[in-house]
């Protein structure tokens, strides 16, 4: 049975609520993942558009203007999943780089050569996000990490 607008953004909404509270979210975003999978994009868009806080829309308006903008992601580079949480502010991706990046226990884990970087992507603005603010973060998520171009910017 087909979902209605309502429907799906009611689920995506109390799936971000518990996204955007927790840092450790990958099986969240894979849930989010399969409603804008398996629902009409337009009502996903629509949803993610209808959830933006009032506070956020000056910047999503301003990325609306730009068309085509940069994201960044910082991790670790022995992590060859890219995840759903991206940033429009390359400051914000070196602090979770380097966040994650402890070579103690990163060895304990029997991990040697990881060092923290920076990814970079381009998205246009007719692809399906949703920006993110709550923590100031300039918060950028992308159900479909997948499709993403990469390239490391930093090390």
């Amino acid at each position: 049975m087909e979902k209605t607008q309502t429907q799906v953004q009611e689920e995506l909404s109390i799936l971000l609520m518990s996204y955007t509270d927790i840092d450790s979210s990958y099986d969240i975003g894979k849930s989010i993942d399969k409603i804008c999978t398996n629902n009409k994009l337009f009502y996903v868009k629509q949803s993610f558009e209808n959830l933006i806080l009032d506070n956020d829309f000056n910047k999503y308006n301003e990325l609306y203007e730009k068309k085509w903008f940069k994201i960044y992601r910082g991790q670790l580079s022995h992590i060859k999943t890219l995840g759903y949480s991206w940033t429009t502010n390359k400051k914000v991706a070196k602090f979770f780089a380097n966040r994650q990046y402890n070579p103690l226990i990163l060895k304990e884990q029997g991990i040697e050569d990881s060092k923290p970087i920076i990814l970079e992507s381009k998205i246009k603005f007719d692809d399906l996000f949703l920006y993110i603010n709550d923590r100031n973060e300039d918060e950028i998520f992308v159900p479909f990490p997948k499709q993403l171009k990469t390239k490391i910017i930093e090390i």
